[in-house]
């Protein structure tokens, strides 16, 4: 045990790699504070002050938890987001896209959907171009809705082809948020996410 070295170095690095193991270089630092400046008061003072170090531990634990949590939540959303538009420009961008009324009507509701789901986030409409295709693409979703039979739910063909305006559209929008969100930090999602456009 008398040879053993730590290289502080070397531990702090390690730690610093998981949120939790910074919560334990804090803990530990602030132990050791306690037990010098506190090392010669009374049973009762170490008490309160080791009590304040524990509840102080743990809500710092539980905030970083949720924090993490909280990250990883905007994380999946903004990968699902990627992944729509992801799919919407390769549909809409295929040369095929309106070889049929079942094919392009796959493109016209993928586009519909992706921009239902950026109407949820104003930060990614906030380019000119982004908002001007998310409108178009929402107003074309209400002509397809209400072109619907009641009795069947069918849409007709006509309602389902892909015209030039909704395909550029799509592939406006498409790429509008692969560019905003694809790269991004955990934190810069985040803060698109709750409405604060980035770039």
């Amino acid at each position: 045990m008398e040879g053993l070295q730590v290289n502080w170095g070397d531990v702090i690095r390690a730690a610093a790699q998981n949120p939790l193991g910074i919560v334990a270089l804090i803990v530990l630092g602030l132990m050791v504070v306690a037990v010098i400046f506190f090392r010669t008061a009374s049973v009762g003072v170490k008490g309160a002050v080791f009590a304040a170090l524990i509840a102080g531990g743990g809500t710092l634990v539980g905030v970083m938890l949720h924090e993490k949590g909280d990250l990883q939540q905007n994380v999946d959303v903004a990968k699902e987001l990627v992944k729509t538009a992801t799919s919407v420009q390769t549909l809409a961008e295929a040369p095929d896209a309106n070889a049929s009324p079942t094919h392009s009507g796959m493109v016209v509701a993928s586009a519909a959907s992706l921009a239902t789901l950026v109407s949820y986030v104003p930060a990614l409409q906030t380019p000119p171009k982004a908002a001007a295709a998310q409108g178009k693409l929402i107003a074309r979703r209400t002509v397809l809705l209400a072109s619907r039979d009641p009795r069947t739910g069918a849409v007709p063909d006509s309602a389902q082809a892909l015209d030039p305006d909704t395909r550029e559209a799509a592939i406006d929008l498409s790429r509008s948020v692969i560019e905003q969100l694809k790269g991004k930090s955990a934190f810069e999602v985040r803060e698109i996410l709750r409405g604060k456009p980035h770039g």
